[in-house]
């Protein structure tokens, strides 16, 4: 059974990244600060809401958002480098 995280609950990691404090949240997902243990270094992580995760189509915005020019990488951002499904997610 997929654990869900409670939106006011931090995870302790996020695949191999270990989430310091959560950042933001917007209408599709949440965003944490994390550290990259294998690589030393800060990271952002954002997760699909539970609500969203099946219904295809909102899924494949989600993941498009990081293909798009306005994600490019710019003084207060950062590069998509890491793409992955994991089990549960966080709730509205």
């Amino acid at each position: 059974m997929p654990t869900t995280f409670k939106p006011d609950t931090l995870p302790e990691f996020v695949g191999r990244y270990r989430v310091v404090e959560r950042i933001g949240k917007g209408a599709m997902g949440v965003v944490y600060s994390a550290l990259d243990e294998q690589l030393g270094r800060k990271v952002a992580v954002k997760l699909m809401l539970a609500d969203f995760e099946e219904e295809p189509e909102m899924r494949e915005r989600f993941y498009a958002k990081r293909k798009s020019p306005a994600s490019s990488p710019t003084a207060t951002s950062s590069r998509c480098s890491t793409l992955a499904r994991t089990t549960g997610a966080p709730t509205s």
